[in-house]
């Protein structure tokens, strides 16, 4: 078994020829810990590998028609490798404990053989590789016919639908199909080569966005359900009474209201077919009344009489985030201009009889920041009114825009990266003088409700502020409850305050300080299958597997042996999970750093990250370092690559390493040594140890004829071979070259993953074979000759962001289909050295 180990995989790192990396780039912080320093008992760097290895040079013929070079193995060096690694770089048929690894120099290389060695006896070291001319014709493309019949095992019908093209940190889009429609949902068929289970729905839950008071009810938008729903939550009987179904989109991130009859509701990720409804609330009729072109709705606004204005995010941006307004007297959708072309949303709006207010800003670019301005109903005119205190803040908030009689309430997001707050401002209508919150503190300032002279302020936070109209002085109200507080957007009725956030409803009594909060779905919400988000499996026990599958708010816990499915509340996106031992690690946007969830224990926070490094993109472990590795987007621009150490609970931070314009996208381990992605086609290798860059390579190619930058969605080591994709690309990078590393191969993947952004293959190793799994598709490649062969083409996975896979015991790839979780096996024999051609 050895030998034939031995012939699968070794690997070199070319570590003397990194560069350092470019000092105004990159910075070091250290996050709070229980140390200030890197334990180093067990680590060591890769120059410390070399300083102890032998001298020589492997020697005889290499078992594939080349030669290697000679001379006698090196020491060896004991390194225990834990059993239970990280599903992207599983290799399990090389994952022996206890056995050593050699390690022999090439020339000024370190070139070392990831097999276990016979110590005393001189190995041979057998590429297996068959390399591929770069201006080769691409290899023998195969496709599986044997693949036959569709069963739908949706949950409820008419939940499962179609993924909508996106942008990757927007989310896939599932949505309904134009239309009307239901496309088919989950696979779960058999034949002689693959199997797909289906294990049902991944999460279930009534997730919110939004939230509107109108008589004695409090209308919820949800998030990330299909279809789009409003549940109609009645305050004195604490119950939802109906639960009004939509359509297309992901968020119902907008509810406007005209009287007490008529609800008006945007959604986003629809923004090529109906994205307005109108609710009739006597009659309880949903009606899709407008499409407006090319935005993803983020507010309304309905003028006193009965024009509706939209704003939001302009899908593509174009020139920048339009104005429309709607006219349900005529039916006529006009859009009234770009008030800010630089920006990359409009975030809020608020209208009078004369006059719209319109709030922007770049929260997702580094476009234009806080604006406000005011446009004249009547003439068209647009005036910029941004009070100058907060020009600088990254956007008007999401609904950060609130009319009270003679006042108008703005609030802003704050620019958290440099360390800069929100603001709250009051315009004074009829004078037009702003007067901004002096000394006032908050992340995301944008529900507001008013009672008598006070107006009450919800921040990201949690927190409930009280601030004075009179002197602008603020108090906090006292919560007993954490999720009091964290709001979309309010309601008051009498002394009751009312909000929604994560999957829940609550109420705040503001005589008594008395707090409740309801889960929609115990109190009659419809709820349903939720959009995936990122998946893991915990095989530390085979015969208990469990799959961990997250969703905005919620972490779902599938156990195999009883079926039992259980549900733990993460506030935030789990963006990506890992599974080391039986514990769990998440990367939670936004803001929320690395959680981890034990048996046995709740989930729990265990490192923040710097300050403004809000998206983690990836997280694997480094089974060598023992560290989990964190790549990180800053919304704002650039990212981080972070190491958190489980034994010290520390963080070590390397803020903006390809740059502050290029978000990191992946990442990867092998060796010690981690691999990091960039959104604009740069790939590097990053040692932890030393903690600098080793190299950094750029990508040749452009993803489009129109010349667009690839961006990089997946890495994995496999012996000396780093493995990637960009949206439409498989590339192959050789680690052995002295000079640096060589690109080897590369393909276009559109034919097998397709051709939208919303795809984004994902990469996995299992058995010495390589597999991308997408949204729509499941590739199996020969890691020896890059050969492609098909294995299924219709998975209809619908994510919120990246397509997820994770391998699991017995070689089964657990991932989505539709809404469901799926179990794929492949029963396809391990690629050997006798049978290296996958046949």
């Amino acid at each position: 078994m050895v030998d034939d180990l031995a012939d699968q995989i070794h690997r070199d790192r070319n570590e003397s020829t990194g560069r350092e990396p470019d000092a105004q780039n990159v910075t070091t912080c250290r996050i709070e810990g229980k140390d200030s320093g890197w334990p180093t008992a067990g680590r060591r760097s890769l120059t410390d590998l070399r300083d102890q290895a032998g001298v020589g040079e492997p020697s005889g013929d290499s078992g594939d028609g080349r030669q290697a070079q000679s001379g006698q193995p090196g020491d060896l060096h004991a390194r225990k490798r834990p059993v239970n690694s990280e599903c992207v770089q599983d290799q399990r048929f090389v994952d022996l404990p206890d056995q050593p690894f050699a390690t022999r120099p090439y020339g000024h290389m370190q070139l070392r053989s990831s097999f276990p060695t016979r110590q005393g006896v001189d190995k041979r070291l057998s590429r297996g590789i068959t390399f591929v001319n770069m201006k080769s014709k691409p290899p023998e493309i195969s496709r599986r016919t044997a693949l036959t019949g569709l069963a739908s095992t949706a949950a409820m019908a008419g939940l499962s639908s179609a993924a909508r093209a996106a942008e990757p940190d927007e989310g896939s889009g599932a949505s309904a199909a134009p239309d009307g429609s239901t496309p088919p949902s989950a696979l779960d068929r058999r034949t002689d080569d693959i199997t797909i289970e289906n294990l049902g729905p991944a999460v279930l839950d009534f997730h919110v966005m939004s939230g509107t008071l109108v008589g004695e009810t409090f209308y919820i938008g949800s998030r990330n359900l299909s279809p789009t729903r409003v549940a109609a939550f009645h305050v004195p009987t604490r119950t939802v009474t109906t639960t009004y179904m939509l359509g297309n989109g992901n968020f119902v991130q907008a509810l406007a209201a005209h009287g007490t009859d008529v609800l008006y509701a945007g959604v986003t990720h629809a923004a090529d077919t109906v994205n307005l409804y109108r609710i009739e609330l006597t009659t309880g009729e949903v009606t899709g009344i407008a499409s407006v072109p090319g935005l993803y709705i983020r507010d309304l606004s309905v003028a006193p009489d009965g024009v509706v204005y939209i704003v939001g995010r302009p899908r593509p941006h174009a020139d920048g985030p339009p104005l429309y307004s709607y006219d349900p007297a005529t039916g006529e959708l006009t859009k009234l201009g770009i008030p800010a072309p630089d920006a990359d949303q409009g975030s809020a709006v608020a209208a009078t009889d004369t006059t719209v207010y319109f709030g922007c800003g770049s929260m997702l670019t580094a476009g234009t920041p806080t604006r406000v301005f005011a446009i004249d109903r009547g003439t068209g005119e647009t005036t910029d009114i941004t009070p100058p205190e907060i020009a600088d803040d990254l956007q008007v908030a999401t609904s950060g825009l609130e009319l009270f009689d003679d006042i108008l309430v703005l609030g802003t997001h704050a620019r958290e990266a440099e360390g800069l707050p929100g603001h709250v401002a009051i315009l004074d209508l009829p004078d037009g003088e702003w007067r901004v919150v002096p000394d006032y503190e908050g992340l995301v300032l944008r529900a507001f409700a008013r009672r008598d002279n006070e107006v009450i302020v919800s921040s990201e936070y949690g927190r409930l502020d009280v601030i004075d109209l009179d002197t602008l002085a603020v108090r906090q109200l006292d919560t007993s409850n954490d999720q009091v507080g964290k709001a979309w957007g309010f309601g008051l009725l009498g002394d009751l305050l009312l909000g929604e956030m994560g999957s829940n409803v609550w109420t705040y009594d503001l005589k008594t300080g008395d707090g409740e909060v309801y889960d929609l779905a115990e109190v009659g919400a419809e709820g349903g299958p939720m959009l995936g988000m990122s998946i893991a499996v915990d095989t530390s026990r085979p015969e208990h597997e469990k799959i961990y599958v997250a969703a905005t708010g919620w972490v779902a816990r599938h156990d195999r042996s009883t079926g039992a499915v259980t549900k733990y509340h993460v506030p935030g996106e789990p963006k990506d999970m890992v599974v080391v031992g039986d514990t769990l690690y998440m990367g939670v946007y936004n803001n929320q750093g690395i959680w981890e969830y034990r048996p046995g224990q709740g989930p729990r926070q265990v490192a923040q990250l710097p300050e403004g490094q809000n998206r983690p993109q990836a997280i694997r472990w480094d089974d060598v370092n023992e560290l989990v590795v964190v790549g990180v987007k800053s919304d704002p621009g650039g990212g981080s690559i972070c190491f958190y150490d489980p034994d010290t609970q520390s963080v070590t931070a390397h803020v903006n390493p390809l740059g502050d314009r290029q978000p990191l996208r992946t990442v990867a381990t092998g060796d010690g040594i981690t691999y990091i992605g960039g959104s604009r086609g740069e790939v590097a290798a990053w040692d932890p140890v030393a903690g600098r860059e080793s190299w950094r390579m750029t990508l040749p190619w452009r993803e489009t004829s129109a010349g667009k930058i690839p961006k990089v969605t997946s890495l994995v080591v496999f012996g000396w071979k780093l493995f990637g994709t960009t949206e439409r690309h498989f590339f192959v990078v050789d680690l052995r070259n002295r000079r640096g590393p060589e690109l080897l191969y590369q393909t276009n993947l559109s034919a097998f993953t397709g051709s939208r952004t919303a795809e984004q293959p994902q990469l996995l190793i299992d058995r010495g074979i390589i597999y991308t799994v997408s949204a729509r598709s499941v590739v199996r490649i020969n890691p020896h000759d890059h050969s492609l062969e098909l294995l299924i083409d219709d998975l209809g996975a619908e994510w919120y962001g990246r397509p997820r896979a994770a391998f699991g015991d017995d070689h089964g790839i657990f991932t989505l289909s539709g809404r469901d979780l799926v179990r794929i096996r492949d029963w396809a024999p391990r690629i050997t050295r006798s049978n290296r051609n996958g046949t």
